[in-house]
């Protein structure tokens, strides 16, 4: 079970997939519209296979070669690449997570090592995980910030991390698919990215323009790895992995990228609207834990379906009872404007209050 089911029920306003709440500016969201019209306009033609045109434009935001970046049919394609590629014996899949790794990993069939973030740790990846990086390791999985929690990681842990799998000859997927929507995106300057790519050769950063520009439907992942990962990396993919529109639109949302101003004002509004909707969230008695990003988890210890009663009025939110590491009465909720925060933070009291 994944968020954005809004084709089995009516639903309203969509909390259970974590998508920018801010609109471009004109002159972007133009830019989009144009590339959209452009890549209908090439659709009878087969898009560039070698996608030189978006991978130089990702490789210019990323500061990075031009042979560093694949761009994909979302990020999900790329982790099922990644496996492809790694073909690993054991994995270690640290839970809570996105369910895509353990989707693409059994696919392979690949053993999973586990290690599971305390609740009392509010979720948060801690040093003692570096132990669980041992020989017979062949890959692990990584998000900044952490899906389904928010947190982003603590940049001296990311590095021991890294050194560790490194040391080992562990491949680590980095996904940073909810980054440029994190309050680390914030503090982070440039080039960091290439940084971690050169010191690191069998690392691979998974990031997606899907959820910064919230533009689901049209599928936008791209990876950064050395040449020689990235190289490997794209013998997994099918050939023509993008269509004639997704390969014009990521091409105009790596200019969008470039110019930063966009991203920087999504990731601070987020940060405001997600205060006020964590504060709301614990004044209806409910555990909230912390969260970075556009999105936030909470339990409910109460005996109503919370999902299932919001959802008859028309509000989709992510029920976690399916995530190893969470179950029943956990839930995920995405940060919106302000007007749809206030409606989805009335409807959940009016539910669990009985009215």
């Amino acid at each position: 079970m994944h968020g954005g089911d809004i084709y089995s029920d009516h639903v309203d306003i969509d909390f259970s997939v974590n998508l920018n709440p801010v609109n471009p500016s004109d002159e972007d969201e133009a830019a989009i519209r144009d590339a959209v019209a452009a890549g209908i306009e090439n659709a009878g033609v087969y898009p560039d296979i070698l996608q030189r045109n978006v991978r130089s434009m990702i490789a210019l935001s990323e500061g990075v070669k031009n042979g560093c970046v694949c761009a994909a049919n979302g990020a999900s394609e790329l982790i099922m690449a990644a496996v492809s590629m790694i073909s690993p014996g054991r994995a270690l899949l640290i839970e809570p997570s996105f369910l895509g790794y353990r989707r693409s990993l059994d696919s392979a069939g690949c053993e999973i090592k586990e290690y599971f973030l305390k609740e009392e740790d509010e979720f948060c990846l801690k040093s003692d995980v570096i132990s669980y990086l041992s020989k017979g390791i062949d890959m692990v999985f990584l998000q900044d910030p952490w899906n389904p929690v928010g947190k982003n990681i603590d940049d001296g842990l990311l590095n021991l991390i890294l050194d560790k799998a490194d040391s080992l000859g562990i491949t680590v997927v980095l996904d940073e698919s909810f980054f440029m929507l994190s309050d680390k995106s914030l503090e982070r300057s440039g080039g960091y990215t290439a940084e971690l790519i050169d010191r690191y050769g069998r690392l691979i950063i998974i990031k997606s323009y899907t959820k910064s520009f919230a533009l689901p439907g049209f599928r936008m992942g791209y990876a950064v790895s050395s040449e020689k990962m990235t190289g490997k990396l794209t013998g997994h993919l099918p050939e023509w992995n993008l269509s004639s529109v997704a390969d014009a639109v990521m091409g105009a949302c790596a200019k969008t990228v470039l110019k930063g101003e966009y991203l920087k004002s999504s990731a601070e509004y987020i940060r405001t609207e997600r205060e006020h909707l964590i504060k709301d969230l614990k004044s209806l008695g409910l555990k909230v834990y912390g969260s970075d990003t556009v999105f936030v988890l909470f339990k409910y210890e109460g005996g109503t379906d919370l999902y299932g009663e919001l959802l008859k009025k028309g509000i989709l939110i992510r029920d976690c009872k399916d995530i190893p590491g969470l179950g029943r009465g956990f839930y995920r909720v995405s940060v919106k404007s302000r007007a749809d925060n206030e409606r989805l933070i009335r409807v959940i009291g009016e539910t669990i209050n009985g009215n």
